[in-house]
């Protein structure tokens, strides 16, 4: 029977009918299909499309694999499989990347969007689509019609990674950063002005920003002018209908021209602050290879992460509120021209209540900027703190140091909140100031002009009013803006002193020559190194000449400079007198093997073309071939973070496989098998690094501790204080060289020869050998790093709910209760004015209406002082508590936890998503509540005057709910994909620190300068995809408010026309009117700001179910003496990795008693080398539940 499609559908998961709208499908139509239609599915099996043509979210298929005893029809979820190829003679519950590439279909691109699951399981295999803005037209481009799509099918599904485009080549990374650099390279040692360059090279958007902003802000003022048209129209008796229309059309579209240049406006900003952000955050990475070597000691790697997961997102901030500044200048300057116009010379009166306010605004701010500093200095030792504890957490949990580091990381955070609640009471102080100088301004202006005029009606009262509340708006942003911008200098700064770090100099006395004429050579003549400009010569008068092939060995005490002098050889310091010449391509392998986060292959290939024949006989040199076959997927098996599924041993005899692989000239080897038992090194030693080894023809600079190679070696460079003190061989230096003989204990005592049997020359007094039949070496179990997840749906309410009760319920209920305060006080104030002036306010009646006024102004300065007491007390509160919570979370986990877990994640966690809930949640939260309680005050006063628009109001607050649940679905999932996207960004990062001096030595730093960048551009695809998403809304929402504000304005005609308006209650009307249709579309706006802000608590809180330790309650009644003496004791002791694997040790039963000592012997073939006696000693706490 033939298919109708040329793939199949292979099944990635289990699907139970009756549970089916548990998996949030995609609907078939408007409802799920009867469940009557639909059959089991188990992970794994194989169905085969019944109708040409068919494919949709829910599919007639019949299954084909595996035990097929009836053949029936059925529907099926597309969302729940990928498309194969075949399905013959394959294994799908081990599938390898070489299966994939077999099983990749050929199919039409327009149906891979029901099939979610494709990309991520086809991965380098699928082309990202292309951005469909390229192809849409300019009305689409201006109205945002070509995001439909995309918006309809996150309504019908979630949104997954492959669902996203990809970047064209003009807008990737590296070439921006090419082309920027071109036209202009930062000048190392100078803060180079990276912005206005940046800016000079993307001029025609930030002009276009420029120019839509400011037509945006002279349209505004066209509103008012055109409430005194109607209210003179109201005032009118010989009114003509025609007019009003008119008037009413004029209105409408003024408002619509408006939204859609404030809309493109937002557009230009947000693009220009995200590439500007990816620009940086690639300097910063391109630094870390260019830099000199102090640079890594002056800035740790929490000042690197920091840059880029925090500091880079906040100069994208202040990049957005940068002209903002500007426009709520120009707004300012242009009210007062206004108020001039309408108003004469009262006005002043109103440029002098904003002149008061200036030097308080000015002291305020240049306060902050040390609280700024010294924050982001405490968030710095926070992070650095934290990281050490995550590298070394098997040492923190054997020494129980979990209570004690929770302290000091909690002392760091504590003194960071408070400069953090410094700085928010300070810019709580100007706020305050800027939002009750509206009610001020009208105050004092009204209060003047009465007295210079006698009298004010309701024409200039609210046109006067309407421009009060243009006012509202630049007061009210323009801290906000400052102290955004303000804080993105900061960061700026840091950005620019760690970019401007002095490079590797031009060194013209080191030279190195990659092409080999004869032989590869290295050659130091008098040279004198040192680390740092002021730092003294850590290494003085070298002298070797080496330019042989052979085995060159390096010997000294610790800290002799053995390890420095290599560091030297790779130009990692400075030469301050002497000459160096390298000839041949280097190698480095450092005593610290360096594992990457990838397939055990790829960990050997590092980028080089695969060749079978070579890479397997470096595998069997490695010792290899064994290891690989414990591993489930042989070669292919993940090493994982750090190696963490990896033995010391196999770790280093990867990175030398590594070193093998490269085929280099030159190698330099510090101490390269320091983790490998005593047995293997021997045989290591003699198949690579002896004159019939796999090296003898190349140059070895090599680094011991193990004197059994010593007489090996070609030449000895003896080390002592920083200075070569004796070379020569063995035997040479025996003789003449009395602290020579120091480093030769057990070459005397075992002779040299590599037989292999050691003759015992002194027996060590033990009191007891357990002996442990297994490998020679200490072998990691598999460790399965785990995926992050991907939350779908609306955040859950209990993540709204851990947020208030972090802050304490009562704090968040008295925060909401005098912001209504605020508000009431607002729309009392405004029908005062209605009031007192549907009449004419004279001079000699006005002491009631000022002494009302001023009382409302009063409550709105107290209610703004005591709401932002309360919610400074509760940021203060929700950050401590929640950064409490996930330190608690992490520091009690199982190691196991922690070895599947990417340290990226984490640190994204501490960082980027706390910052969010630092900073940006309670911003949104507050702009949220107001524009709330704004529109909902402003419903009340319409409803009081006109009650019949309460049934129109009604069904446009029912249009925009459905286009916010339209929205929403599709701006969270890409949000979420936004936040996914980051970690790997700063794993890369952490392990590029890592593995520096390995990858500058073997000059793979392009390489992976074009990876960082490509996940840069993989992280900003969301974002820009979330900010067209935003201004798709943002059109849509504000052409609705416009729509009530004509309708308003329209019921207004016909009122006047009908039996005749009040000019006060005219101009009330059409003022609260505006301020609804623009507060209506920032309303869903920040709605959905909060919700994609607290999505970084939905993130934190994964880690709160993380496995934790089980806590062994019977320590706390032990005595404060206890132990009086030291006793480990084993009873049938068993234990294993994971609960789904087999025991790794079973029935360990042994007893060391108080001053005995013990050694463990591993006997090959009985396991206990996949754990390791001392592993059960430092993971007996992660074990314990196991």
């Amino acid at each position: 029977m033939s298919i109708a499609e040329n793939y199949f559908l292979l099944a990635l998961t289990d699907f139970d009918p009756n549970n089916y709208k548990d998996l949030h499908l995609p609907k078939k139509g408007l409802r799920y299909p009867d469940v009557s239609t639909l059959i089991p599915i188990n992970k794994g099996e194989v169905f085969e499309i019944v109708e040409t043509g068919k494919v949709d979210w829910w599919i007639k298929a019949r299954k084909v694999f595996p035990n097929v005893e009836s053949s029936f029809e059925a529907l099926v979820p597309s969302s729940l499989f990928v498309p194969i190829n075949h399905y013959q003679d394959m294994n799908f519950e081990n599938i390898t990347e070489g299966d994939k590439e077999i099983l990749f279909p050929e199919i039409d691109e327009s149906k891979v969007k029901y099939f979610p699951l494709f990309t991520d399981f086809y991965q380098t295999f699928v082309t990202l689509r292309k951005n469909p803005i390229n192809q849409s037209s300019f009305i689409s481009r201006i109205f945002y019609s070509w995001l439909w799509s995309y918006i309809s099918l996150g309504f019908r599904r979630y949104l997954v990674l492959g669902d996203l485009w990809t970047p064209t080549s003009s807008k990737k990374t590296t070439r921006r950063k090419a082309s920027f650099l071109q036209s202009f390279a930062p000048v190392e040692g100078t803060k180079s002005p990276l912005f206005t360059r940046f800016l000079f090279h993307n001029k025609a958007k930030f002009c276009m920003a420029i120019v839509c902003k400011f037509f945006q802000d002279i349209l505004k003022f066209l509103s008012p002018f055109l409430i005194r048209i109607f209210i003179q129209y109201a005032e009118d008796k010989d009114r003509k209908i025609w007019f009003g229309i008119l008037l009413c059309m004029i209105l409408f579209f003024s408002r619509s021209l408006e939204c859609l240049l404030l809309n493109k406006y937002f557009e230009y900003v947000n693009l220009l602050g995200i590439d500007f952000r990816c620009l940086l955050s690639s300097l910063v990475f391109e630094k870390i290879f260019t830099a000199r070597s102090d640079c890594l000691r002056k800035y740790p790697q929490s000042f690197q992460t920091n840059l880029v997961s925090v500091d880079s997102y906040r100069v994208q901030e202040g990049v957005i509120f940068m002209i903002m500044i500007g426009s709520c200048i120009l707004q300012i300057i242009l009210c007062f021209l206004y108020l001039y116009f309408i108003l004469g010379l009262a006005f002043l009166s109103g440029i002098g209540v904003i002149i008061v306010f200036i030097p308080v605004n000015i002291v305020f701010a240049r306060m902050s900027k040390s609280i700024e500093v010294q924050q982001m200095k405490l968030k710095d030792d926070r992070i650095n703190l934290i990281t050490s504890v995550i590298d070394g957490i098997r040492m923190v949990k054997m020494y129980s140091w979990e209570k004690p580091f929770h302290i000091l990381i909690s002392k760091i955070r504590r003194n960071e909140l408070i400069q953090l609640s410094k700085l928010k009471g300070l810019f709580s102080v100007i706020e305050s100031c800027l939002m009750i100088v509206p009610s001020l301004i009208t105050l004092v202006i009204f209060f003047t002009f009465i007295h210079l005029h006698e009298s004010i009606g309701a024409s200039v009262a609210f046109e006067s009013m309407a421009i009060f509340s243009i006012l509202r708006l630049p007061l009210s942003f323009l801290p906000d803006s400052l102290k955004t911008v303000f804080f993105a200098r900061v960061s700026y700064a840091r950005i620019q002193e760690y970019i401007a770090f002095h490079d590797k100099p031009f060194q013209k006395n080191y030279q190195v020559s990659h092409k080999i004429d004869y032989q590869a050579s290295v050659t130091v003549s008098n040279a004198s190194f040192k680390i740092g400009d002021e730092a003294e010569p850590y290494i003085q008068d070298i002298n070797m000449k080496i330019s042989s092939r052979g085995l060159h060995i390096i010997v000294g005490e610790n800290g002799s400079g053995k390890t420095k002098l290599l560091e030297s050889l790779l130009n990692e310091t400075i030469l301050v007198s002497g000459e160096v010449k390298i000839c041949g391509k280097i190698c480095y392998v450092p005593q610290s093997p360096w594992i990457k986060n990838e397939s055990l292959r790829k960990n050997i290939l590092d980028g080089y073309p695969f060749e079978a024949s070579k890479y397997d006989e470096i595998v069997t040199l490695c010792e290899l071939g064994r290891d690989f076959k414990k591993f489930k997927n042989g070669d292919q098996e993940d090493a994982g973070e750090k190696g963490v599924n990896l033995s010391g041993g196999q770790k280093q005899r990867i990175s030398l496989a590594r070193a093998l692989y490269s085929n280099s000239d030159i190698y330099l080897l510090d101490d390269p098998l320091s983790a490998v038992d005593r047995r293997v090194c021997k045989r290591l030693f003699q198949r690579i690094f002896s004159k019939e080894g796999y090296l003898k023809s190349k140059l070895q600079v090599f680094i011991t501790h193990d004197d059994q190679f010593l007489p090996y070696a070609d030449c000895i460079y003896l080390m002592r204080d920083g200075t070569i003190s004796n070379s020569g061989t063995f035997d040479e230096l025996l003789e003449k060289d009395s602290y020579f003989e120091t480093f030769t204990p057990q070459v005397k005592l075992e002779g040299y020869n590599f037989s292999g049997k050691y003759s015992i020359k002194k027996q060590v007094s033990i009191d007891s050998v357990m002996s442990f039949h297994g490998d020679e070496e200490d072998a990691e179990g598999p460790t399965i790093l785990e995926d992050d997840v991907i939350m779908k749906g609306h955040v859950k309410k209990n993540i709204y709910g851990q947020y208030i009760m972090s802050q304490s319920l009562v704090m968040f209920i008295l925060f909401l209760t005098f912001i209504i305060f605020y508000f009431c006080n607002n729309l009392i104030g405004n029908i005062l004015i209605a009031k007192y002036t549907a009449g004419k306010i004279h001079k000699n009646n006005s002491s009631e209406f000022f002494v009302l006024y001023s009382l409302t102004t009063v409550g709105q300065c107290l209610s703004v002082l005591i709401f932002s007491a309360f919610q400074i007390t509760g940021i203060y509160m929700a950050s401590g508590s929640v950064h409490s919570k996930l330190l608690s979370n992490l520091l009690n986990s199982s190691i196991t936890y922690h070895q599947a877990t990417p340290i990226g994640r984490i640190l994204v966690a501490f960082t980027a998503e706390m910052s969010v809930i630092d900073a940006n949640l309670p911003r949104s939260i507050k702009v949220f509540m107001f524009l709330f309680f704004t529109i909902f005050i402003s419903i009340v006063g319409i409803s009081i005057f006109i009650p019949y628009l309460l049934l129109g109001i009604a069904i446009l607050v029912a249009i925009y709910l459905l286009i916010q649940t339209f929205y929403i679905k599709s701006s969270r999932q890409i949000q979420r994909l936004e936040s996914l996207s980051r970690a790997p960004i700063v794993s890369l990062l952490v392990d590029v620190l890592n593995g520096l001096f390995i990858i500058k030595s073997n000059n793979k730093h392009i390489e992976y300068i074009k990876k960082f960048d490509e996940l840069i551009d993989n992280n900003s695809v969301p974002g820009k995809m979330n900010i067209y998403c935003q201004r798709w809304l943002g059109v849509r929402l504000e052409l609705l408010g416009n729509i009530l504000v004509l309708s308003v304005a329209l019921s207004i005609i016909i009122k006047a026309a009908i039996g005749g308006i009040s000019s006060g209650i005219v101009g009330l009307l059409l003022f609260i009117s505006t301020s609804i249709a623009q507060s209506a579309s920032y309303l869903i706006k920040y709605f959905c700001e909060v919700e994609n802000n607290i999505i970084s608590l939905e993130r934190i809180s994964n880690f709160y179910n993380s496995k934790k330790e089980i806590d062994n309650k019977s320590l706390a009644s032990l005595n404060s003496t206890w132990p009086e003496n030291g006793k480990i004791t084993f009873t049938n002791y068993s234990c294993k990795y994971q609960h789904t694997l087999p025991n790794v040790l079973t029935d360990i039963d042994f007893k060391i008693e108080p001053k005995q000592k013990a050694t463990i012997f591993l006997i090959p073939g009985c396991g206990g080398g996949k754990i390791g006696m001392r592993k059960i000693i430092s993971d007996i706490k992660s074990f314990q539940d196991d």
